[in-house]
């Protein structure tokens, strides 16, 4: 039995509401600098080189660190030996380089697991000034291990003043989902336009959580450890991300990247990156270079630019590259520039990308992040959450698959699929069709799912999709697997009775594709298969005061409708006797019901179809 959570048509991305900006793959980096001898504290009269330790802290000695509340608040940072085993649960051991003589830890989960969650505002201050006068460039650098819940936000807080206020702040962490695989990982931030050519410089680690919600509040936790202020190299040019963009300049401007593509969809890639100057001077004549080997080879340079200190830019190569031959290409990016890289670890990303005659179609990498299973203010309500993705061939298929985490809480949910197709000439996305409700047992969790559609399903070249998972709400709402960083409007999604979409800023891609496919026709459509009397969903669907139920009858007939429950008891019985041909409406008070899951069935003559609808 089928079951459809929106409405028929839809607004376009042009009216889409805002939610969580702009991302594609980035590969974890680590940067090890080698004190040489160097010692750790230098005066400003002491001569430093690039690259050169201004102050560092492995939080052997907490006394360093000042732990302060902001706003009234009550929730601490502390010191750790190893990790607490309320945050072992959750998020795993801190693996930091020298973790063994102690870190600092924000422990939100403790608030989190209490009745009673309390608001969160709170500081890790290192207490020494950091003396960066003679520093033309200056990098902070720490390890973390970090994981995202719903409310929590991470910064980095820099004052130039010795503490008296903090007027440069940097925001961390903002590609986090909630319930994200828990990350370590070395950070870097450029602070040469706070701290450089300053004597009087702090540094603080700053947690904030605005929800008390005692579900939905506080979050799970931050640690730190291995702080290092050092002096930026002369050159060193950072790249910090890439994009592989096929379908530029169509209804998203700058198209979107695709891991696996069938033969029949290869088409046109344009390469581009961004980047960063982490140096002390600037960068002379620099570019984005790209060498694509595998089946095929492609190289390509952006136009030359100069890039100022602590400046961010991007650049597109000169060239695009279509793959014809199958097979698995690797991508190259790295920047230089008429300087010599002095730091060459940070300069360089490898992609891949995968070409066949029986390939998935798909927006994602094959490396889940982590899941979503809501958006805060849905919580506990349908969701309907997916990927835009652009059909470059006439193409039929009937199925989608879709990972699921390993999430205990998936077992015994229900989940579909819908897909919808953009008008440009209206700039509304339509429903086209919704698989059956797929019941999910212990050997999904943590795997991939097939959602089949009763019949196939036809895109024609050059058609747009928004190829859809959902759940239905609940306590336990089912979560779906993410991917890497994707193309900011390319992530769109429906909560609960809603007509309007909603965009995800900072995406990562649902870990949705499209396999079974067949290229260059359509066999037939959803139309042709459909009975003698054509049944459309309930809209809007869930309802909160009233729903309506079109129907087309191709001859005079008598019709009876039953509604039952999800036990099958008959709820509601409605005959409507004998009526004409044409086209009809019935309408449905939600007072008439509790709130729920219903089935509707409409029998007409032999025939008989049941649809689901919501009850909020």
């Amino acid at each position: 039995m089928k079951s459809i959570l929106i409405i028929l048509i839809l607004t376009s991305t042009s009216g889409l509401a805002q939610i969580d900006a702009f991302g594609a793959v980035r590969l974890k980096e680590t940067i090890t600098i080698d004190p040489g001898g160097h010692p750790l504290i230098l005066s400003h009269n002491e001569e430093r080189a690039a690259g050169d330790i201004i102050v560092a802290d492995d939080l052997t000695d907490f006394t360093n660190w000042l732990s302060v509340t902001e706003d009234g608040t009550s929730a601490e940072w502390s010191w750790a030996a190893e990790t607490p085993e309320v945050l072992e649960n959750h998020m795993g051991n801190m693996n930091s380089t020298t973790h063994d003589n102690g870190f600092a830890a924000f422990n939100g989960v403790q608030y989190l697991l209490d009745a009673d969650v309390s608001l969160q505002n709170a500081s890790l201050e290192y207490q020494p000034l950091i003396n960066c006068e003679d520093a033309s460039s200056v990098i902070l650098s720490f390890e973390q291990r970090y994981r995202g819940f719903n409310f929590d936000k991470t910064y980095v807080e820099v004052s130039n003043n010795g503490g008296v206020s903090y007027d440069f702040a940097y925001e961390m962490n903002l590609r986090s989902y909630v319930n994200e695989i828990p990350v370590q990982e070395t950070i870097t931030v450029n602070i040469t336009e706070a701290a450089a050519g300053n004597s009087e410089v702090m540094i603080r680690f700053r947690w904030e959580t605005s929800s008390d919600h005692e579900l939905y509040g506080s979050g799970y936790a931050w640690m730190i450890d291995d702080f290092v202020v050092y002096e930026g190299w002369n050159t060193d040019v950072k790249i910090t991300d890439v994009y592989m963009q096929s379908g530029v300049g169509g209804l998203i401007e700058n198209g979107m990247t695709y891991y696996q593509l069938p033969i029949d969809h290869a088409t046109e890639i344009e390469f581009s990156a961004k980047v960063e100057n982490f140096a002390s001077a600037m960068q002379v004549n620099a570019k984005l270079n790209v060498e694509v080997t595998g089946p095929d080879a492609h190289v390509c340079m952006s136009e030359v630019a100069d890039i100022a200190i602590a400046a961010k830019d991007s650049m597109v190569c000169s060239s695009s590259f279509t793959p014809e031959i199958p097979g698995t290409y690797t991508i190259k990016f790295w920047f230089d520039s008429d300087n010599v890289e002095e730091l060459v670890s940070n300069d360089t990303i490898i992609e891949f990308i995968t070409i066949g005659w029986e390939t998935s179609y798909t927006r994602h990498n094959g490396l889940e992040t982590g899941s979503i299973a809501n958006i805060s203010y849905n919580a506990g309500a349908p969701l309907l959450i997916g990927n835009l993705m652009q059909f470059y061939d006439d193409t039929e298929f009937h199925d989608i698959v879709v990972n699921i985490s390993d999430d205990s809480t998936n077992l015994d949910q229900l989940i579909f699929a819908q897909i919808m197709k953009y008008n440009p000439e209206t700039g509304e996305f339509i429903y086209l069709d919704q698989t059956d409700d797929y019941h999910i047992n212990s050997s999904h969790l943590g795997s991939k799912v097939d959602l089949i559609f009763d019949y196939y399903q036809c895109y024609e070249e050059n058609d747009i999709g928004l190829i859809l998972v959902g759940h239905y709400g609940g306590d336990n709402e089912v979560h779906f697997s993410l991917a890497q960083d994707v193309e900011e409007k390319t992530v769109l999604g429906y909560t609960s009775g809603s007509t309007d979409p909603f965009y995800l800023e900072n995406p990562q891609a649902l870990m949705i594709e499209i396999g079974d496919m067949e290229f260059g026709h359509c066999t037939g459509t959803l139309t042709e298969h459909q009975a003698t009397f054509n049944l459309s969903q309930n809209t809007p669907n869930p309802f909160f005061e009233s729903t309506t139920i079109a129907y087309e009858l191709s001859k005079n007939e008598d019709i009876q409708i039953t509604i039952t429950d999800l036990s099958g008891k008959t709820i509601q019985t409605i005959n409507l006797a004998n009526q004409t041909a044409g086209k009809h409406e019935l309408q449905l008070n939600a007072s008439e019901f509790a709130e729920g899951v219903y089935f509707y069935t409409f029998n007409v003559g032999d025939e008989s179809i049941t649809k689901r609808m919501v009850v909020l």
